[in-house]
């Protein structure tokens, strides 16, 4: 090999190593900062220092690339020495090309990266993450605690909290499947996986919701309200029941449900049995009082206040339903039948 060779082989070397150098400081600037605003939580910016730093690599190998052409132009491969160069620089451009294509698709995909991180979905699908693994572990240690009920409460917060991220999620997913076709069009390899993401978030949706329902009905089977107690109570008196329309009415006006949530429900259907039998028995007095105000002339008005006055009076002195017809029928008959029509005879307190 010739002295000039040799010294523009050396120049050459020189160069590419700069070139070397450049190339590896840009990297390792970029990926630095990148990860210290992940380690942050700054995950956007991070995307965005990714993206441009994938950039300045890009054109750092290009730049490469381009010195190692015109190194390989310059080189008299008529000689051996100087063919032999040529064929290591074209190993050079060959592998720096290789890199650069690397290069080009990390770009490509940091650019999908940081639109995902614009459109707020990474940081939902972070925040679903963590509701799922809090929630979990919460429902976990309440079971071991032996505290089922509030196990089944915390899984339905859980549920509810997956369904409000995962409806925010698939708002997002579906804007970002537009933007795609836009960008990338409907044929796409883009555009496919982002409708994949679409049906994904749907599905996790829709299973999120049936968990929850499945859930609530177990929760109401396992612990009944009062209303759903006293409806399985009187489900147990049904036929007596019938013959009384104003029968539930006439149980909380009575205070037993007041009377059942304090006491407990051991003893609600025999109370149902007696409020149905006086009820009844009520009833009865007072179509045969209706049919007597009828025949004697009164008006629908007139038989409504002796109605509440039956009412009262049965109320306030345990007198049975056919006692107070006696009663009523005697007041009416010594007052000629008028009495005041403006309020009952017997005025409530």
């Amino acid at each position: 090999m010739s002295t000039q060779v040799a010294l523009d082989t050396l120049k050459a070397e020189t160069s590419l190593k700069s070139l070397n150098a450049v190339i590896s400081s840009t990297k390792n600037a970029w990926k630095s900062q990148e990860v210290a605003l992940k380690s942050t939580g700054e995950y956007l910016k991070a995307a965005e220092v990714r993206y441009k730093g994938l950039g300045d690599s890009i054109k750092a190998q290009e730049s490469k690339i381009d010195s190692l052409r015109d190194k390989q132009k310059g080189l008299d491969v008529t000689t051996k020495d100087g063919a032999a160069s040529y064929l290591k620089y074209q190993k050079d451009i060959d592998a720096a090309t290789t890199q650069l294509k690397s290069l080009e698709s990390q770009q490509t995909r940091a650019k999908t990266s940081l639109e995902y991180q614009k459109s707020g979905l990474a940081s939902l699908q972070t925040e679903y993450k963590q509701i799922t693994t809090i929630s979990s572990s919460y429902v976990e240690r309440l079971k071991a605690e032996g505290k089922q009920q509030e196990a089944n409460k915390a899984q339905m917060t859980g549920y509810k909290d997956s369904i409000s991220n995962l409806n925010k999620q698939l708002s997002a997913q579906e804007k970002e499947l537009e933007r795609v076709a836009t960008a990338s069009g409907k044929d796409s390899s883009a555009y496919k996986t982002q409708v994949t993401r679409v049906n994904e978030t749907a599905t996790a949706l829709a299973k999120t919701k049936t968990s929850m329902t499945e859930l609530d009905s177990a929760m109401k089977k396992a612990n009944p309200s009062v209303f759903t107690r006293i409806k399985t109570a009187i489900s147990g008196t049904n036929k007596e029941a019938e013959k009384t329309p104003s029968l539930f009415k006439k149980i909380v006006a009575g205070g037993l449900v007041t009377n059942a949530i304090s006491n407990g429900f051991s003893t609600l259907t025999s109370s149902l049995k007696s409020t149905i039998t006086s009820g009844l028995e009520l009833d009865e007095a007072g179509e045969k009082i209706n049919d007597t105000c009828k025949n004697m002339g009164k008006n629908a008005n007139d038989i409504q206040i002796l109605g509440d006055q039956m009412g009262y009076l049965r109320a306030q002195t345990g007198a049975s339903g056919t006692e107070i017809n006696t009663m009523q029928k005697s007041v009416d008959s010594f007052t000629h039948g008028v009495t005041e029509k403006k309020r009952p005879l017997f005025p409530q307190a």
